[in-house]
């Protein structure tokens, strides 16, 4: 049947009403928000010094890498000799002493920053950084063992960004300050060479104290970017934590809390699901709840039991078992953010009881008291970067062949990386941690100590999940005061 004029005008103008309306109806209906994502900015970094130098040379641009620390981006750009290598160590004390700056760019597009929130991350600063996004002032750092979350979308633009970081030697950033003190702290670095005007800066100063020279190693006052940078963007809310914390552990049953950090843009009603799964096992639902979120951060915790739980032993007295726990948040029907973190449950009791010697220290885990064999662990290179992975399992594996069964995570180095537990938690390795306080008395400040605080958020929160870890220490070493 042929068409004539008037009936195919009228069946043409229907179809292009019902497209109109279609599109109509799709742009009047909010935008599905899209999970939280993660891109690191790991490449096209340079550096060159800016301050405290007369060396033309090293005022250009050079290659870097990140994570890293300047020694070794010198080292790699053939600027400086081995530092191990005969007395080096004494002529590159001026690199810690210079001020560093790095820099990098990248492409943002239309699409990412359509998100309603994209944040900066930055996993660790050594030590004195000033940070700029397109030469806009973002954050002052101040402690190498920190985490920062910056905002940063109202000063990105779509195409290329500029990410920029100014570091400051720190000796020449805190000597002032130390000599305008009315008295200054004693510390087990005041005469190590290089300690300008012989004061020691390092008692005030939240940076590995191994840098500044230790009896086993040389004085390398490392800067840079020596933890990963990325970028997050988000949308309705992410997860800022998720930890299970073991509140009784039986062979009978494990009572544990679900406990997670969430972040909502704004009030919002949402639906948490929890399960959780042996490694190699099949998963178990742990149920649902629903959440009324506030806008900001909100603590939610949900309740776990497990029947007949398979636990987590030291080497020597039982396996390594563990689980992994899984949290979906949905608000509505879409998935607007989710987590997993594992573990292995178990009971851990430091007995301390009256005997004939005078009280006992031991570590009971899972009712069992355990000899505990081992060693100290120091920092495993003097620049953090260059210590991988393999390294780690190398030297760990050896430690339990030679019978070991704990390490000592001593106070005068950095808080180790997520790998170094994940092998300990493998292998059955308890770990001693201790906060990074090397032997050196430290201030009274309220500034000092509330920058230490966060410090113990940041690290506490990171490490806390490894079954591993049995007992936090305070220092080493710091009997003077």
């Amino acid at each position: 049947m042929r068409l004539t004029g008037l009936r195919l005008f009228r069946r043409l103008a229907a179809a292009v009403f019902s497209v109109v309306f279609f599109f109509s109806l799709i742009g009047a209906l909010p935008l599905i928000a899209a999970e939280p994502a993660s891109r690191t900015l790991d490449s096209g970094w340079q550096f060159r010094a800016v301050g405290n130098t007369d060396n033309s040379d090293i005022k250009q641009w050079y290659p870097a890498q990140v994570p890293g620390v300047v020694h070794t981006d010198l080292l790699r750009n053939g600027l400086i000799p081995d530092p191990f290598d005969r007395d080096n160590e004494f002529r590159l004390q001026w690199v810690g002493l210079t001020d560093w700056e790095y820099q990098t760019t990248f492409q943002f597009d239309s699409a990412a920053l359509g998100h309603d929130h994209v944040d900066l991350v930055f996993d660790g600063l050594d030590t004195f950084a000033e940070v700029y996004l397109n030469d806009q002032a973002i954050l002052h750092a101040d402690n190498m063992f920190r985490r920062w979350r910056i905002p940063a979308k109202p000063l990105l633009k779509p195409g290329q960004n500029t990410l920029r970081i100014v570091f400051h030697s720190a000796i020449t950033k805190m000597l002032p300050y130390v000599k305008s003190l009315p008295y200054v702290l004693p510390s087990i670095s005041t005469h190590n060479f290089g300690n300008e005007e012989n004061i020691a800066t390092a008692p005030y100063t939240r940076k590995a104290p191994y840098n500044y020279g230790w009896d086993w190693g040389p004085r390398f006052m490392t800067e840079g970017i020596w933890q990963p940078v990325r970028l997050e963007t988000w949308d309705a809310l992410r997860v800022d934590n998720f930890h299970i914390q073991q509140q009784k552990i039986t062979n009978d049953a494990a009572s544990v809390t679900a406990d997670l950090d969430i972040e909502a843009a704004k009030p919002a009603t949402a639906t948490l699901a929890l399960a959780h799964d042996e490694l190699s096992g099949a998963q178990t639902n742990d149920g649902t709840q629903t959440l009324q979120l506030d806008a900001g951060m909100n603590h939610v915790s949900f309740p776990i039991r497990i029947a007949k739980p398979k636990l987590w032993y030291p080497v020597g007295y039982g396996a390594q078992n563990r689980y992994r726990f899984y949290a979906v948040i949905r608000t509505g029907k879409e998935v607007a953010a989710r987590s997993e973190v594992k573990t292995g449950l178990r009971s851990v009791e430091l007995r301390r009881t009256p005997d004939q010697w005078g009280k006992s220290f031991e570590f009971v885990i899972n009712g069992i008291a355990v000899f505990g064999k081992g060693a100290d662990v120091i920092p495993f290179d003097s620049f953090p970067n260059r210590v991988t992975p393999d390294i780690h399992r190398k030297i760990l594996q050896a430690a339990r062949d030679a019978n070991m069964n704990m390490l000592r995570e001593w106070g005068g180095g950095y808080y180790e990386s997520d790998d170094f537990f994940d092998i300990c938690d493998e292998l059955g390795l308890m770990v001693w941690q201790e906060f990074m306080f090397g032997g050196d008395m430290v201030p009274g400040d309220v500034a000092f100590q509330e920058n230490v605080r966060q410090e113990a958020i940041d690290q506490i929160k990171r490490i806390r999940d490894h079954p591993s870890v049995v007992i936090w220490c305070g220092n080493n070493e710091v009997e003077t005061g």
